[in-house]
């Protein structure tokens, strides 16, 4: 089974509790230029919440110094199965709306009409994460 490396980068309470946004994304280098895009100044810590081991984005304040605002990073703890399962049959939409069908080939095809075949894992990629329509 293939996995894909998928990252968080979160906004919460610096206790971790309460989460504000959470934000996926499917490389290191992704979340990294995503937050250099956000922040003028800042630097990475390593930090462990809930358990779980990430680095916390300490961003630079006018006074010189740097101060934990909440941001951490860390790559998803339980990387599951990395396209969505289904029986033939099972209808699927993914984050454009589209809704996928799996058939009995094992591949998936967008729409009711017969179309290009494309592998679970592949849609999963391009287009994020699945959600159940039913059938399954």
């Amino acid at each position: 089974m293939t996995t894909i490396e998928a990252w968080i980068w979160e906004y919460s309470t610096l206790d971790g509790i309460t989460v504000y946004d959470t934000t996926e994304y499917w490389s290191l280098a992704a979340v990294k230029a995503a937050v250099d895009a956000s922040f003028n100044g800042y630097v990475w810590e390593e930090v462990e919440r809930r358990g779980i081991r990430g680095t916390s984005v300490l961003v630079k304040q006018s006074s010189g110094r740097y101060v934990d605002r909440g941001h951490w990073v860390y790559r998803r703890p339980e990387v599951l199965p990395p396209w969505f399962p289904g029986v033939p049959g099972s209808r699927w939409r993914d984050s454009d709306g589209d809704v996928w069908t799996h058939g009995d080939d094992g591949h998936v095809y967008m729409g009711r009409r017969p179309g290009e075949p494309a592998t679970p894992e592949l849609v999963h990629r391009k287009y994020g994460p699945m959600t159940l329509l039913g059938g399954a």
